[in-house]
């Protein structure tokens, strides 16, 4: 889930660009300041970036080495393994490599039109609304000071000011009718990951973030009541209502999907749209509707601002709005649920990522709802199975459930190497007055927790451990401002726990620092 997106940093730059190539800047009246930083921002965009960010582990080995040196282990214990979980760790180690890499804008441009090309798919939003739904009508948005407490100081803000959000808090609560009539585009941003995969991101005006939020809010306390929305408590939820799902499954023959779509975001259309904020719009009172609609019609025509141009008109779902990841996930929702082809208690949706329990004669019936609105299932990295679920990257498989009857999600230890050794970004953790060896450790206590589950969970943080020059210390006060770093930074940190690492709060519990512990006292 992207609340303010990864957004760049403010663009600040001692040599601008001539902002003279991008004319179309000057019509959205900025001041000449942000004009020149948003041009040297577009002339990156427009080159790409070749640079590779690793992190202290791979300088003092090489990130070849390290991969090397932890091969030989895991093969060794290949058989603590299944087939399943191996065949997963293959396909993340076949991914291993930079994570910084982004391509040029003519590599790039293509992919953002397709997010005003797709089919335009009819979809008829009343049949896939529940029956009862509107029964819940009750909630109201927040003020807008309220609202503001919510956005994030170090991310960006977007037009017209092109900074960080904590530097205009003010200006924006004291013009805000001002700013949204002005309907200012986003800012296309990046997000790079391996493989040289290049996701484009839509910096949405701070103004709109704002307004978004005074509904998001309420709306997500509604949402993480609900069963099939468990992501949004967090991982040990998840692995509970999982655990659920497979065993139901396994007692009752039922088949288990884990559902890849392609494109997801460029493919869910206006009718889909509509659908999901009229599900939005029947959960609040009826006066506070109309500044729903508004919202929506933002969120389905808002500019964005590239080296070509302003692009406009109806498009897929933009990544920088709050309501993005709440958007897809009741899109995939209504059309699961109007399959008649499995009960709300059996499916788990966030985003894109969607696992289902379910008769295996209607699984072709669950993919030919999605497909004949538009979107495109992945069949070829969809899994269809008896005995395990893929999800938000955790692979829950019978064959590892607990004494207690949990089964927990294991996450991949080559996709968490990967992370471990290759950065996306650098960050600017000085800022917090945070020295590098304490974020690297925290940093890198957080990924190997996400690993809690492997059945190689000790190996990895022992071969980690002895790699690390400082052995992974850190001090208490170093733990505090990482965790403010993370609350008023890009993503939902300090919103949201997404993985197991991310409850930075509670580290000291974490079991990557028992046995960190452990190995000490030998």
């Amino acid at each position: 889930m992207d609340f303010d997106s990864n957004f760049d940093n403010d663009g600040s730059s001692e040599f601008y660009a001539n902002p003279k190539k991008y004319p179309f800047l000057y019509t959205l009246d900025l001041d000449q300041d942000v004009i020149n930083r948003l041009a040297t921002h577009l002339d990156r965009i427009r080159i790409g970036n070749d640079e590779v960010f690793v992190t202290p582990l791979a300088k003092a080995l090489l990130p070849h080495v390290v991969l090397s040196e932890w091969d030989k282990i895991f093969q060794s214990n290949e058989s603590k393994m299944n087939s399943v979980l191996l065949e997963l760790e293959s396909t993340q180690r076949s991914k291993f490599g930079p994570r910084s890499i982004a391509k040029p804008w003519s590599e790039r441009k293509q992919g953002v039109k397709e997010y005003y090309s797709f089919d335009k798919y009819s979809v008829n939003h009343k049949l896939i609304l529940p029956s009862n739904h509107s029964s819940n009508a009750s909630l109201r948005p927040l003020a807008y000071d309220k609202a503001m407490t919510f956005l994030k100081n170090s991310t960006n803000s977007g037009l017209p000011y092109y900074t960080r959000k904590g530097k205009v808090k003010d200006r924006t609560l004291e013009r805000i009718d001002y700013l949204l009539e002005q309907e200012y585009p986003c800012i296309l941003f990046t997000r790079s990951q391996e493989s040289g995969k290049t996701r484009d991101v839509w910096g949405y005006p701070m103004s709109d973030t704002l307004d978004e939020m005074r509904y998001y809010r309420p709306l997500l306390s509604h949402q993480n009541k609900l069963r099939w929305r468990s992501a949004l408590l967090g991982p040990t939820e998840v692995d509970r209502q999982v655990s659920d799902m497979l065993i139901r499954a396994y007692h009752s023959n039922l088949s288990l999907v884990s559902l890849d779509f392609s494109s997801y975001d460029k493919t869910v259309n206006y009718d889909l749209q509509k659908a999901a904020f009229r599900y939005i719009k029947s959960l609040f009172q009826d006066e506070y509707r109309a500044g729903i609609d508004v919202i929506f019609n933002r969120f389905n025509t808002i500019g964005l601002v590239t080296p070509d141009g302003i692009t406009s008109g109806s498009h897929g779902v933009p990544s920088g709005s709050t309501f993005t990841n709440e958007v897809d996930s009741i899109v995939q929702y209504l059309l699961a649920l109007s399959s008649n082809t499995c009960r709300v208690e059996n499916m788990q949706i966030q985003g894109d990522d969607g696992a289902y329990c379910l008769e295996e004669s209607n699984v072709s019936i669950l993919y030919d709802s999605f497909t004949k609105a538009g979107l495109n299932v992945n069949v070829d990295k969809s899994y269809v199975a008896k005995d395990y679920l893929i999800y938000l990257q955790r692979l829950h498989h019978i064959d590892y459930m607990s004494k207690d009857g949990l089964i927990g999600g294991i996450y991949p230890i080559y996709r968490a190497l990967n992370r471990l050794l290759y950065q996306e970004r650098w960050s600017s953790f000085e800022d917090f007055d945070l020295q590098g060896k304490d974020y690297y450790s925290i940093r890198t206590i957080t990924i190997l927790e996400n690993c809690k589950h492997h059945p190689l969970f000790r190996e990895f943080v022992e071969f980690i451990f002895k790699l690390d020059k400082y052995s992974l210390e850190y001090s208490q006060k170093a733990l505090a401002k990482y965790e403010e770093m993370i609350n008023q930074g890009s993503g939902t940190g300090g919103l949201l726990i997404n993985q197991y690492g991310d409850e930075v709060r509670g580290l000291q519990n974490f079991e990557t620092v028992k046995l960190i512990r452990s190995m000490r006292m030998r």
